[in-house]
C-alpha cells in the first residue's frame, strides 16, 4: 500500500543503514519537518529490510487507501454466505445440536 501511495523503499543497503534501521520503531509512520514541510517514513526491518520515504500527498494517499481497504474488509464480511447459514440453520436443528448445547 505505501508504495501504491507513492513512497519509496530506501533499502538498508550498508552497514549504517542497517543500523539506523534497527534503532527506528519498526511498522510505524512517524515524520520530520524538512523545510517546512512533513517527510514520513515507515521502518520495515522485516519485510523488505528497508525504509518507506514519502510526502505529505502520499501520506494522504495511503491514508486513503487505508481507509478504502478497511472499507471493502467491512463490506467483505457484511456479506453473508447463504450456504454456510443453511448448513449452520441445518446442524442447530439437528440431534448434533443437543449434544453442544444440550437441549
Amino acid at each position: 500500500m505505501l508504495s501504491e501511495a507513492g513512497f519509496r523503499a530506501l533499502a538498508a543497503d550498508t552497514p549504517a543503514r542497517a543500523d539506523k534501521l534497527d534503532q527506528m520503531t519498526p511498522l510505524k509512520i512517524s515524520y520530520f519537518p524538512h523545510n517546512g514541510k512533513p517527510v514520513y517514513w515507515f521502518p520495515d526491518p522485516y519485510v523488505c529490510h528497508c525504509l518507506y520515504r514519502g510526502d505529505l500527498q502520499n501520506y494522504k494517499k495511503f491514508e486513503d487507501l487505508k481507509a478504502q481497504a478497511s472499507s471493502e474488509q467491512e463490506e467483505a464480511e457484511a456479506v453473508e454466505d447463504p450456504l454456510a447459514q443453511q448448513r449452520f440453520l441445518e446442524f442447530m436443528g439437528s440431534p448434533a445440536s443437543q449434544v453442544f448445547y444440550g437441549e
